[in-house]
């Protein structure tokens, strides 16, 4: 098991930096259930605990754990997201339902098109600056 995929893997390295500095420090680092998250502030290991993928993978985190609710999770192995971000793609959870993901990619494309005029915009711009430049050489 890679060590990013462990719960709260990152807990002790918050510690160690908590220990040499006076300001509020956020622990991460795959804190998926409210028990990691509670341990992590209840040692004093962080301040705050920064919930990054777990609440993309179930927005209605905070809610459900107040509330006692099952909560949907982010697959420690999955790694999805991360590969859309890497690929300048629109980052869908493989942890949502189907109804959810057709609505994101849908708002996606929406945006897309505005997105892919101002790219076009300014590849147009980089050349024209390039062509100037050119001509004084």
């Amino acid at each position: 098991l890679e060590i990013s995929q462990k719960e709260g893997y990152m807990a002790d390295l918050a510690h160690m930096i908590k220990d040499e500095v006076s300001i509020p420090v956020i622990g991460c680092g795959r804190i998926a259930s409210p028990e990691t998250a509670e341990m992590i502030l209840t040692e004093g290991k962080a301040d705050l605990v920064g919930l990054g993928r777990v609440i993309f993978a179930d927005h209605l985190w905070v809610k459900k754990v107040i509330n006692g609710e099952p909560i949907v999770h982010c697959k420690p192995n999955c790694d999805a997201c991360l590969q859309m971000v890497m690929r300048q793609k629109p980052v869908i959870c493989v942890s949502w339902d189907t109804k959810r993901k057709i609505k994101y990619k849908n708002m996606t494309k929406d945006i897309e098109t505005p997105l892919l005029v101002l790219k076009d915009y300014f590849e147009m711009c980089k050349v024209k600056a390039a062509k100037r430049i050119f001509k004084r050489s």
